[in-house]
């Protein structure tokens, strides 16, 4: 069970050192978010400069040694995203099962 946290509670303490994550830290009761995850208005997005697509990019790794466009495609993708979705990896299903199931 995660504590409940108080005023003087650290939360460097709780998610670096205790290894505990965003959606921990979301359970402890907080009623306010903590300065650290708020990002300084000079730093937030512009609404009016975002270019809505309809779907996140995909990046096909089926020839990512022959091709230097996978690595483009990679960069240019978190970037501008943050993220993107990968395909033909060649791992098994069980290894990416595996992984996403010890990634909380």
């Amino acid at each position: 069970m995660v504590p409940v946290m108080s005023e003087l509670w650290d939360i460097i303490d709780f998610v670096v050192r205790k290894g505990n994550v965003v959606k921990d830290l979301s359970e402890t009761g907080l009623e306010t978010v903590p300065k650290q995850y708020v990002q300084p208005m000079e730093e937030r997005l512009d609404m009016n400069n975002v270019v809505n697509q309809d779907s996140i990019p995909v990046i096909d790794m089926s020839k990512y040694l022959e091709d230097p466009k996978v690595a483009e495609s990679i960069c240019l993708a978190a970037e501008k995203w943050g993220f993107f979705q990968v395909i033909n990896h060649g791992c098994l299903v069980w290894c990416v099962f595996m992984l996403l199931t010890n990634s909380n």
